[in-house]
């Protein structure tokens, strides 16, 4: 067996490390490449060790009927769960584990595992728990009944990472950006304070009225819409709709005080409609409507670090042999964003900040060699700072990767804390590449 072809899950039994299992199995199929299911108990003995194969044979067993489970293999060991998956891992193509339930937690495997891993390490984020029918009413009360879909909380369906561009943005270059990053809305940022927001079909609809604005002048403030439509983040989607039908939009953005916190649409409220929550299960967010995208593209953030390059690389190897596209970031961390943060994507080359980045992504893309140019990756700009933005470049993809360390001379944009906030906040699994990594 060619070990570096292969993949290796940590499985405890656990809902996050069967998730992990899961999304690991998945990989490994599209890989075609072997799965080795590592389960670490710290007892010695053979007890130990027969109920480690008993559990571990259960979450194998479990695996959706579309993954292929002729290629899994299970090693039961018995000792330090960190030290042995770093080991079992150390020539492997991935280490996958999964995220801890309490997201801004990182248990010490994960960090043991990130740090000292010789090969990527995925951390899959835990998947939502099943509601749990009951078999009777006699047998336990009956559950609260759910609120009304027009009941539920704006904050609860809203997209939580919104992109935005500067009022001289030209709107080809804003079109382009929704295009590539799969967003219908944009709001328009003028020295940090939020001045309108650009969606589809107000651009379509200008664009047809107005001649003038198809030219190349055109900015993203001519079309963008006045006065901002928004609500407050504790508003009821009836009350968001009610708005909705009275602008006539397709789209708020969600406040909190004088914070923009996230972006509503119909879309959003639509996916709810369709799948509705079941008991007091917390609405998935828009990923729901994005699933299609979720499994196709790779988001990746470089510097001009050894470690962006590594990240890189292995990333656009990894989209080749899965078919995936590729969307590679540079960010620039030091720019006018809304007061929450909210990353703004770059489409100007006006100052000279932006056009090194620019010229880092450029560099970056060009050193990758010919998988580049086989592969022909999307390339973003985006300010703000790097661990938030690159979450928000991700939230429709299926996979964002960053680099364990990026020490670049531009701006260390991917430093460790941008893969340490990535792993507790991303919506998708977070791919960190040690710069040792193989392709």
């Amino acid at each position: 067996m060619n070990r570096s072809e292969l993949v290796v899950v940590g499985v405890d039994g656990s809902p996050p490390s069967v998730a992990a299992l899961t999304w690991a199995a998945r990989e490994a199929e599209s890989l075609d490449a072997p799965l080795r299911a590592v389960l670490v108990h710290p007892e010695d003995g053979r007890e130990a060790t027969r109920q480690g194969a008993e559990r571990l044979s259960r979450a194998t067993a479990a695996l959706p009927p579309e993954v292929l489970t002729a290629r899994v293999s299970h090693v039961v060991l018995a000792g330090r769960p960190a030290v042995e998956l770093v080991e079992q891992a150390r020539s492997a193509r991935l280490l996958v584990l999964g995220g801890h339930p309490q997201r801004r937690w990182t248990t010490s495997v994960t960090a043991h595992c990130l740090r000292e891993a010789a090969c990527p390490v995925a951390v899959v984020p835990p998947q939502p728990e099943p509601a749990t029918a009951t078999t009777s009413a006699v047998e336990s009360p009956a559950a609260p009944s759910t609120p009304p879909v027009q009941d539920t909380a704006v904050s609860a369906v809203m997209s939580r990472f919104v992109l935005a561009v500067r009022p001289d943005t030209p709107l080809p270059d804003a079109l382009r950006l929704m295009a590539s990053c799969a967003v219908r809305h944009l709001p328009v940022v003028d020295e940090g304070v939020c001045t309108g927001l650009l969606s589809e079909a107000d651009a379509l609809w200008r664009l047809t009225a107005d001649r003038s604005l198809s030219g190349p002048t055109a900015t993203a403030a001519q079309v963008a819409q006045r006065p901002l439509p928004h609500v407050p983040a504790n508003s009821t989607l009836g009350q968001a709709a009610s708005q909705m039908r009275d602008t006539d939009g397709d789209g708020l953005l969600v406040t909190d005080g004088d914070q923009v916190v996230g972006i509503l649409t119909t879309a959003d409220v639509l996916a709810l409609l369709a799948h509705p929550p079941a008991g007091s299960a917390e609405p998935g967010p828009s990923t729901r409507r994005r699933n299609a995208t979720r499994r196709r593209t790779l988001v990746v953030g470089v510097d001009d670090s050894p470690c962006g390059l590594a990240a890189l690389r292995w990333t656009l190897h990894h989209a080749e042999r899965t078919g995936a596209q590729v969307r590679v970031v540079s960010v620039c961390p030091v720019s006018p964003v809304l007061p929450s943060s909210v990353p703004l994507p770059v489409t100007s080359t006006d100052n000279a900040l932006d056009e090194r980045h620019h010229t880092v992504l450029a560099s970056a893309v060009e050193q990758a060699g010919d998988v580049a140019r086989r592969v022909s990756p999307d390339q973003v700009v985006a300010h703000g700072e790097p661990g938030p933005v690159l979450c928000a470049l991700a939230e429709d993809a299926a996979m964002l990767v960053v680099g364990s360390h990026g020490h670049g001379r531009v701006m260390s944009a991917l430093l460790g804390s941008t893969s340490d906030y990535s792993v507790r906040h991303a919506h998708c699994p977070v791919v960190v590449v040690p710069p040792s990594a193989s392709v």
